[in-house]
C-alpha cells in the first residue's frame, strides 16, 4: 500500500501545501502570510502566491 501524503478529515496536519498547481508552496502554519479581510479579521494566505486554500500534509 502506498504511503499517503495528505491528511484526511480529523487528522492533524504537520505542514501545509498551497493548492495552486503552479505554486505548491510548502510550510508550517506559522510561516503562512496574513491578509486583512476587514477591520477585525485576517486570513492565512500563501506567502508565495496569495492563495488562501491549503492541503494538510502528514510529514
Amino acid at each position: 500500500m502506498a504511503k499517503r501524503k495528505y491528511t484526511r478529515w480529523g487528522e492533524e496536519a504537520k505542514r501545509y501545501e498551497c493548492t495552486k498547481k503552479k505554486c505548491k508552496w510548502q510550510g508550517r502554519d506559522e510561516e503562512k502570510a496574513h491578509k486583512r479581510i476587514n477591520e477585525y479579521q485576517t486570513d492565512h494566505v500563501c506567502p508565495k502566491c496569495g492563495n488562501n486554500e491549503f492541503h494538510g500534509l502528514l510529514e
